[in-house]
């Protein structure tokens, strides 16, 4: 490290002399909290290399280097969407008292409808439809399938019908 170099007031600039020292002195110490850290720094920088290089060999596919550009690219969309979700949330903050409202007037009825049907039997009887669901769905496949038999024989139905109409008749 180089000395710390003074400088010698001449010509009655002592002021100035004074705060170029300063400087001067600033100067040195930061080179000496510098040359005190490199050690650390070094080893730190060591220490983190096999980590970064792990991170390096996991991360810079061609596929993340694509996904980072379809991002970047779709940046203005972003803030259009963030632009759009401001609107929705000044609107679902306008709509509020409405909701509001609308739900204080709904609950009497509600209350009326529940009371009502909120019975162990329709409890019960929505339980069953529930566990019969996958044999619903099969139905529903064997009548797809049924309507498409139907469907490819009809011409057939009709000629038949139409051949043997004078016979009936």
């Amino acid at each position: 490290m180089a000395e710390n170099p003074t400088v010698k007031p001449s010509n009655g600039n002592e002021k100035m002399a004074i705060q170029v020292n300063e400087i001067y002195s600033k100067f040195h110490m930061i080179e000496n909290i510098l040359a005190d850290m490199m050690p650390a720094l070094e080893k730190i920088s060591k220490d983190l290399r096999p980590t970064i290089k792990d991170l390096r060999i996991k991360y810079e596919r061609d596929e993340t280097l694509d996904l980072i550009m379809k991002v970047g690219d779709n940046i203005p969309t972003f803030v259009q969407l963030l632009d759009m979700m401001k609107i929705a949330q000044g609107m679902l903050a306008d709509m509020m008292p409405v909701v509001n409202k609308v739900m204080h007037d709904a609950q009497p009825v509600i209350k009326d409808v529940r009371e009502r049907f909120e019975r162990e039997e329709t409890i019960e009887l929505l339980k069953k439809v529930g566990d019969n669901i996958p044999f619903f769905l099969q139905l529903f496949d064997m009548m797809k399938i049924a309507q498409g038999m139907l469907a490819d024989m009809m011409p057939v139905v009709n000629k038949v019908m139409h051949d043997a109409q004078p016979v009936i008749k």
